[in-house]
């Protein structure tokens, strides 16, 4: 198993894990199903307008 470090400003950390444990999952449950879906279509899995 790895550990994954991110820097990440606050407020959007505590953004995410509002929106997360509204839909039940952890930050972490979240990001491992983001990585699987990235996986499983060898791509990004919503369209990248902004990345800033």
């Amino acid at each position: 198993m790895a550990i994954i470090t991110v820097e990440i400003e606050d407020d959007i950390l505590e953004q995410a894990k509002d929106i997360c444990a509204k839909n039940g999952l952890t930050l972490e449950e979240a990001v491992i199903l983001f990585l699987k879906k990235c996986i499983e279509i060898k791509g990004i899995p919503f369209p990248i307008t902004d990345c800033h």
